[in-house]
């Protein structure tokens, strides 16, 4: 893949890198290369919008990349985590509602290009739902995998509400005390803990911040691991320009008389990890 406006991104990657992340947490580690990606692959228009603190939360991160953003010209809109389908009409209120509080607490940060879609996401962040063929477009996934995320989402919380219900005997009054006392919820049982956690499974595209519906995960040509193929590609791309960056960096101390050369450490191409 060949990339443009090169110099500009290597200058995003040297400023994203320098941001104050903690070397020994292997999880923020992980999920720093996978944002810094993303964030790029929207620099470079392969990816319409970036968006963070959501599934991700890390303060220096999200500092660093605001103000990364707002130095490159980029538009930057925070607001709340926006749901592309609303919670089960047929579930409690009471039940649903925590949930749904806390996404619209949350501090969400939407970084892109393009000044139409900045529009767009302030409209979002005033409290206009998205459908999920827009929410895709924006994130530049595929449909049906965004699609099988929010059926997924619905049936395990389905599948929660039900297993309290069994534990309460079938008095919705004594669920709704569970859910009220904020007390921790776990299956209890083999079959409890096996459906949870079949609806928990992920399958995640690598290179990438998408995870995979059954159809795409299982079709090499699908549409998800095309974008994983590309987002593959771009990472390779800039792992190369990264390597160019740091010879071009140590040839005027090869050519000073007396000089030795310091080779400069830098990481390896990004996106070892997925994450939604």
């Amino acid at each position: 893949m060949k990339l443009r406006d090169k110099p500009r991104l290597r200058s995003l990657m040297t400023k994203l890198r320098a941001l104050p992340i903690d070397p020994a947490d292997a999880y923020v580690v992980g999920a720093v290369a996978q944002e810094r990606l993303d964030f790029v692959a929207m620099a470079a228009g392969l990816k319409p919008v970036y968006v963070t603190g959501r599934g991700f939360d890390h303060p220096a991160w999200t500092a660093g990349v605001r103000a990364a953003a707002r130095d490159a010209g980029f538009h930057v809109v925070t607001g709340p985590s926006w749901q592309a389908v609303p919670p089960p009409a047929d579930l409690p209120d009471w039940f649903t509602a925590p949930a749904q509080a806390a996404l619209a607490a949350a501090e969400t940060v939407y970084v892109t290009r393009a000044r139409h879609l900045a529009r767009t996401l302030a409209e979002l962040a005033a409290g206009r739902r998205p459908g999920v063929a827009e929410e895709a477009t924006l994130l530049g996934f595929p449909e049906c995998c965004v699609a099988a995320h929010y059926a997924n989402a619905e049936a395990f919380e389905r599948a929660v509400f039900e297993m309290l219900r069994r534990r309460a005997g079938g008095d919705e009054a004594a669920v709704r005390r569970i859910v009220e006392s904020g007390a921790p919820i776990a299956p209890e049982t083999e079959e409890e803990r096996a459906a949870l956690a079949a609806l928990a499974l992920l399958a995640p595209a690598p290179w990438t911040s998408l995870n995979l519906c059954a159809s795409c995960a299982a079709d090499p040509d699908g549409p998800g691991l095309r974008l994983s193929r590309t987002y593959a590609e771009f990472a390779a791309a800039l792992a190369e320009a990264d390597r160019g960056l740091r010879s071009d960096r140590r040839a005027p101390e090869r050519r000073r008389v007396g000089a030795r050369a310091r080779p400069r450490p830098g990481p390896s191409a990004d996106g070892a990890r997925s994450r939604e």
